[in-house]
């Protein structure tokens, strides 16, 4: 059960983030070298997840469907 606290997870120095990582693959494949590793439809489900999250949280750990539906789907997520 989660107690309330939070921690700070860190990377490691001389590793990249996943956001450093994402941003090589997308420079790559628009420079003709390979193909994005995640296809759209599974980046679609990923981000929908994590906007499920959110809602679940917003509503005191409410079970929330997928696909995303209705009100659900006009949640923004801010990052930053």
């Amino acid at each position: 059960m989660w107690n309330g606290q939070s921690r700070t997870i860190s990377c490691e120095p001389d590793r990249p983030n996943s956001l450093e990582i994402g941003v090589d693959e997308v420079v790559r494949c628009l420079d003709g070298g390979g193909e994005v590793s995640p296809t759209g439809e599974k980046a679609r489900d990923a981000l929908e997840a994590i906007v499920a999250f959110h809602i679940s949280h917003k509503n005191n750990g409410r079970w929330v469907p997928l696909p995303l539906e209705g009100e659900d789907r006009d949640i923004e997520v801010k990052i930053g």
